[in-house]
């Protein structure tokens, strides 16, 4: 129904062509992540049709007028999240490395952490994993999904303290996951 819209004979005002596109992208983001969410297993081909709704929303996104200056971001996280389902933690890692996927500016700080903290944690890396879940808390938000991340933090931050045999630590961090 989204793309037999397109093809229809009405004339929108910019304006509308604007609201359309933020409605269609919406739309798609919202079918992406609820085939994200239907996902069981890293082979489960939800992942990969999360990711074709992802870049859809992506390419809708790019005729914005006037552009959003994160949407490149937003789908590179989009792209991050369901490669990290996927256990492909290096490409993760790839994409969240790119130079203009990190803002000092951006809302997105956070997310970037989490997802550098998963990646560097099954990647069996100690220092970047603890390094990137201590920016993860540094840059607390508020979002519904904080309080769950954070409480997956620490547990990571409890198991790789344990691994480079700092205990006391690895207690702190035990208990705030409670």
């Amino acid at each position: 129904a989204l793309n037999q819209f397109n093809s229809a004979s009405i004339e929108l005002t910019q304006k509308d062509q604007y609201y359309f596109a933020m409605q269609k992208s919406s739309a798609l983001n919202i079918i992406g992540n609820s085939y994200f969410n239907l996902s069981m297993s890293a082979k489960d081909l939800s992942l990969d049709s999360a990711n074709v709704y992802f870049k859809q929303d992506y390419d809708v996104a790019l005729i914005f007028t006037p552009p959003h200056k994160d949407s490149k971001l937003l789908y590179s996280l989009r792209r991050t999240k369901v490669l990290i389902a996927k256990k492909e933690f290096k490409e993760a890692l790839t994409i969240l490395n790119q130079a203009d996927i990190y803002d000092k500016n951006s809302q997105t700080n956070q997310e970037v952490s989490f997802f550098k903290t998963l990646a560097y944690q099954h990647l069996e890396n100690p220092d970047s994993t603890l390094y990137y879940a201590h920016r993860f808390l540094i840059n607390d938000k508020t979002r519904p999904n904080t309080a769950k991340n954070r409480a997956v933090i620490y547990d990571i931050m409890a198991q790789q303290y344990g691994k480079i045999h700092k205990s006391d630590s690895a207690y702190k961090y035990s208990e705030l996951t409670i």
